[in-house]
């Protein structure tokens, strides 16, 4: 996640509050402090969702029937 200032900020799930985790575009409120691996974020919260935007992309892949992930047969 990037900070107002434009820092990445490592976190893991657990560093999040509550039960969903942030997707790609949602506003997040969190502290900083300096981990292993640079700035580390703690005390995730989500603040706002980012808005979904309508995509006409058509997912034509199928689910594998053993282990269920998606497959291209192209």
């Amino acid at each position: 996640m990037t900070s107002e200032s434009g820092e990445d900020h490592y976190f893991n799930v657990q560093s999040v509050q509550g039960a969903n985790l942030p997707s790609n575009g949602d506003k997040v409120s969190f502290d900083s402090r300096l981990g292993n691996k640079g700035p580390s974020a703690f005390n995730v919260s989500i603040v706002s969702k980012a808005t979904q935007v309508s995509s006409s992309y058509n997912d034509d892949r199928i689910n594998c029937p053993s282990c269920g992930k998606k497959l291209c047969l192209a």
